[in-house]
C-alpha cells in the first residue's frame, strides 16, 4: 500500500484506495492503454460506465490492449505492443447506425458479425455493453465470442474479449475502441 499522495494501491479492496476512471485513468488516448498490465485494465474497466449502443456508429478505431498473461507480463508486453501497433490485425469495429449491429475490422475485411446488448458483465456483474457473435452464419469459435465495453475516459472504451465455454467464460484478450468514428476506408 502506498501512502504517497496521488498514488493508488490497485491491490487494496478498501474504498478509499479503489481506482476510479476519473482519478487513475491513463486513458488519455487508446494508444496509451496498449501494453499496460492486465490488472490495471481490469481496474479501469471496473470503474468505467457501460457504453450506450446509441453512442456508437461508423468505423471505430480499435486496438489489442493486452493478453491475459499476468504471470509472464514482462515477457508478453513487447509482443502485445508489436502486434497492436505494427501488425494491426484487429483494427476495430464498424457499427451500423441505429441498428445495434456491426462487424469487426480485421485487416482489410469486415467480419465476425455481432449485435449489441446491455447486461451484467461476465467479469464483475456490473452493467456493460456486450457484443455477441451468435448471428446467423457465425461458426464456432466466433459464435462463442463475447466482447464487453465500458467507457473509461472520454471517448475511450475498453473491455474483455472472452470465449463462452461450458465451464464459463475464458478471457482471451483486452480490447479498446475509440468511440469517435474514423474516416471510412476504401477496400
Amino acid at each position: 500500500m502506498s501512502d504517497a499522495p496521488g498514488l493508488i494501491d490497485f491491490d487494496s479492496d478498501r474504498p478509499e484506495h479503489t481506482a476510479t476512471a476519473e482519478q487513475s485513468s491513463p486513458a488519455e488516448s487508446l494508444a496509451s492503454l496498449v501494453g499496460i498490465h492486465p490488472a490495471a485494465l481490469r481496474d479501469l474497466y471496473g470503474a468505467g460506465r457501460a457504453v450506450d449502443p446509441d453512442e456508437l456508429g461508423g468505423e471505430l478505431e480499435g486496438r489489442l490492449l493486452d493478453l491475459p498473461l499476468e504471470s509472464t507480463f514482462l515477457v508478453a508486453r513487447p509482443i502485445v505492443i508489436g502486434i497492436s501497433r505494427h501488425l494491426g490485425l484487429w483494427r476495430g469495429a464498424s457499427f451500423e447506425a441505429d441498428q445495434r449491429r456491426g462487424r469487426h475490422l480485421v485487416g482489410p475485411w469486415q467480419m465476425a458479425a455481432f449485435r449489441c446488448a446491455c447486461g451484467p458483465s461476465e467479469l464483475d456483474g456490473k452493467p456493460t455493453l456486450f457484443l455477441t457473435h451468435d448471428e446467423p452464419g457465425s461458426h464456432w469459435p466466433v459464435k462463442r465470442l463475447v466482447c464487453e465495453l465500458r467507457e473509461v475516459a472520454k471517448g475511450v472504451a475498453i473491455g474483455p474479449a472472452s470465449l463462452r465455454t461450458v465451464r464459463g467464460p475464458v478471457l482471451l484478450a483486452w480490447l479498446g475502441l475509440r468511440m469517435q468514428p474514423t474516416a471510412p476506408t476504401q477496400h
